[in-house]
């Protein structure tokens, strides 16, 4: 019996929905389970995911649902528990579980291993991996702002960003900072197919660094 889950959310949203799979197997007894996602960058991580029989970048047409095929459509989550969770009961799933795995690329663990084995070894510091487009995800706001809580689009209550160059100033002075991810301002989607190996090379880099900020 076959499951096909499509993803309407962006890159986190599919890979918090790829906690689904496991619960649909081994408690609803699906035995094929599908993904169609809007997005390609973890289209690799997905494919690498044993639970997961097969994945569809859209667009590809609104799967069919029959008697012998489900189809189920994740709508959007809140704040108000695990996004995984959420995505979980959408299904149906009975067993709700929090973590979930990124199943990374083998061959890119080795690399990322060798290369941070490296770094550390010429630097004596810990390994951090940050960001690059840090800054434009970030907001500074005074606790007074905060409470007035007037939105200034795109920069928050406070109507600036934070100053993430001093931030890695400081942190460099005790850390060997790693650089992951796409420039500030780079659009999603910008680098068409090669977004799914750039993004699967950086999950292995993350993983094997000793901490991310």
């Amino acid at each position: 019996m076959r499951a096909t889950i499509v993803v309407n959310g962006f890159i986190g949203d599919i890979l918090f929905a790829s906690s689904v799979a496991n619960g649909l197997k081994a408690e609803r007894k699906y035995d094929d389970i599908q993904y169609v996602i809007r997005h390609v960058e973890p289209f690799e991580l997905l494919c690498n995911n044993p639970d997961i029989d097969g994945v569809h970048f859209s667009p590809i047409g609104e799967p069919i649902e029959d008697s012998e095929h489900r189809v189920f459509r994740l709508g959007e989550v809140d704040q108000s528990e695990w996004a995984t969770t959420q995505f979980q009961r959408q299904c149906g799933v009975g067993l709700l579980v929090t973590p979930y795995q990124v199943y990374t690329n083998k061959y890119y663990d080795i690399l990322a291993q060798n290369y941070v084995a490296q770094l550390k070894s010429q630097t004596q510091k810990p390994i951090v991996a940050v960001q690059t487009n840090w800054k434009e995800r970030t907001f500074g706001f005074t606790e007074e702002e905060y409470e007035r809580g007037i939105d200034v689009p795109p920069l928050g209550y406070g109507g600036r960003r934070r100053d993430i160059d001093k931030i890695l100033r400081i942190l460099n002075q005790k850390v060997m900072l790693v650089p992951v991810g796409l420039p500030d301002g780079t659009p999603l989607g910008t680098m068409g197919i090669y977004g799914a190996a750039t993004y699967s090379m950086t999950a292995s880099l993350i993983k094997n660094c000793d901490l991310m900020v």
